[in-house]
């Protein structure tokens, strides 16, 4: 932040005390730059865990539309989520089904996004439990039903 200050405060300076002539050049390659000089991803952290709260949401929806579709009284055993290939860059996903007590019949799951390398910034797990709600640890562990609830 303070270097975009002080780059501006430069600019400023230099547009104000220069003549014609220096600020049609500085406009002029302030305007190159702008242009030709792409701009950097900026928030890849913020950016990855965002995705991955997005593939879980996403994943949970279509497993209850299917649930809802077709009327079963349980949910799959195994179930491969499909994230998109940015989400895969940075997060492993997993579905975790969940037993009755009473016998084999899977009533619930919970879905789970942790980083695949920590210390890369990117350090938060991800748990959706059954009620929709996501849990959050920057932990180097998978998240879990105690951990604090994002809101």
């Amino acid at each position: 932040m303070a270097d975009t200050v002080a780059l501006l405060a430069g600019w400023l300076f230099i547009f104000l005390a220069g003549d014609k002539y220096i600020r049609i050049l500085l406009l002029a390659m302030s305007l190159f730059a702008l242009v030709f000089i792409p701009i950097g991803e900026s928030n890849i952290p913020g950016t990855a865990s965002s995705l991955a709260a997005r593939t879980l949401r996403l994943a949970s929806e279509k497993i209850e539309a299917e649930h809802d579709q077709l009327g079963t009284a349980g949910y799959p055993t195994m179930l491969a989520l499909a994230p998109d290939e940015t989400a895969k860059r940075f997060y492993d996903f997993h579905y975790v089904p969940l037993a009755s007590k009473s016998g084999k019949a899977v009533d619930g799951y919970l879905l789970k996004a942790r980083p695949l390398r920590y210390g890369c910034g990117i350090t938060r797990s991800f748990l959706l439990d059954r009620n929709g709600r996501f849990h959050t640890t920057q932990e180097d562990r998978d998240a879990t039903e105690t951990d604090p609830i994002l809101d």
